[in-house]
Formats: C-alpha cells, structure tokens, sequence
C-alpha cells in the first residue's frame, strides 16, 4: 500500500522547470531514497509535497486523500512532518523545551486550565514530557541531554534534535533533507541508528540524500531524479549500475568505459 502518490506532479519558478511530470509512489512502511545530481529537483518535491511550494500543476495523493491545495500547517496535521539542509532550531529553548514546543497541538488543555493550572493542565504536562523524552531516546538523547541549550549541541546531536522535533508531530511519513551533510564518521554512523529506529516506529520514510553510503545502507527503494524528471526507480544497487545514472552523476565518457 501507497502512503505517498505524486501524479503529474511539476513545479516552474519562472522558465525553469525543477520538477517535471513527476509520478512518484511511497510504500507505507518503507524508507526510499531520492537521489540524483545537484539540481536535479530533490529539494523542490519535498517542499511540495510538504506545501512550501504550490505545485504548478499535478496531484499529491498522501493516504489517499489530495493535499494539493493545502496550506502546510495542515499538512503537517495530516501526517507530514520534515527537516531542512539547514539546522532550524530555537536559540534559547533546552533540547526537552524544543520537542515540547512541537507537542503543543496535543496538550488537550485550554487557557483557562493554564490560568487556574487544573489538574487537567498537570495530567497534560505530564503526558506530554513523557512522550517528549520517549521521542528523545529514539533519536538517541538522553536525560544528559534535556537540560541543554538546543544550539549548544555538537553537530550530529542537533540533527538528532531536528529529527525529535519532527517527530514529535506524530507524523506517518518523515521527510529528510540531506540529514547527513556535514556529519564526520561517528555522527553519521549515529544517523543509521536513528533511521532505523525511526522506521522501526512504522513510520514511513522519505531519504534525499548525496551520501550514497547512507542511502545504500537505510533504504528499500531508490528513485533517481535528473533535470527534474524521473530518471529511473528501483532497488540501489540496480539504479547504482545503470548507465543513466552512471552518466548524470559522472558525465557520459565515464558512463561508457
């Protein structure tokens, strides 16, 4: 079963064209790789499917149901959540603060429970720094860690934040954007943990990703784009040993030797 469907899907800025014609499915369950060369339009689909952009024509299918036309809040309520390239976290919020924030839509307590701080408002809390810290051991931060400016982190660790944060959502599918980029080799070995115990969550994962290391060892499906078009689909190591492929990353002279 298809969580994700993209029929016809194209994106313009102006006379470029970032995503052409693009009919993409993601199995529930699965993590799939989108890959290809710089330019290649990755970054556009994501921000479409998660509404940053509007899609210039084509459909959006997530769980059957169309979210062409949604605005991105409502999106994200549907059940998409996602990073970005750029670390995106608050300056002066601890790392617990920083997945409570993202649980507020879960809280289930009005303003006046704040005010006259009911019991209900307490149980609420309670629920919610629970569930918080759960979503913080997935990503592998720990009680060490809650205290701790969000910013301050090492590098690997405010990706895993991010990574808490979208999470938090309680999204089905989770949308990362070159989540290893910048990583040294312990963070990134850290990242294929945390992949995987997402996934093992049963949440559906979508993968760009130039690191072909991490995609070869996190994904079940790849779809290589080129020039915005589907360019093919498959397993790794199949799309790694076409031709086509070959040719968009390295240029044709190395494709045919």
């Amino acid at each position: 079963m298809n969580i994700l469907e993209t029929k016809g899907l194209t994106k313009s800025f102006g006379g470029v064209t970032a995503n052409s014609n693009l009919d993409i499915c993601i199995k529930k369950g699965s993590v799939t790789g989108l890959i290809g060369p710089n330019g290649s339009g990755k970054t556009t689909f994501i921000n479409v499917v998660s509404g940053v952009y509007p899609a210039t024509s084509g459909k959006v299918i997530f769980d059957g149901k169309d979210i062409t036309s949604l605005d991105k809040y409502k999106i994200a309520r549907a059940g998409i959540a996602r990073t970005f390239q750029t670390i995106r976290l608050f300056e002066r919020l601890s790392v617990l603060e920083t997945v409570l924030v993202a649980r507020h839509a879960s809280y289930g307590a009005s303003i006046w429970d704040a005010v006259l701080s009911t019991s209900r408002l307490r149980a609420a809390n309670a629920r919610e720094e629970a569930r918080a810290k759960e979503l913080l051991e997935i990503v592998g931060l720990g009680k060490q860690h809650y205290d701790v400016l969000g910013n301050s982190l090492p590098y690997g660790y405010r990706r895993s934040l991010e990574i808490a944060r979208a999470l938090a959502l309680e999204p089905s599918l989770l949308l990362l954007d070159e989540p290893a980029a910048g990583m040294n080799r312990e963070e990134f070995n850290f990242l294929q943990e945390i992949i995987q115990n997402v996934k093992q969550q049963g949440i559906t994962i979508l993968l760009v990703e130039h690191t072909m290391e991490l995609v070869e060892a996190v994904v079940d499906h790849c779809v290589v784009l080129n020039y915005g078009q589907k360019l093919t689909e498959g397993p790794f190591c199949d799309c790694e040993s076409d031709p086509r492929v070959i040719e968009a990353y390295l240029g044709k002279e190395e494709a045919e030797c």
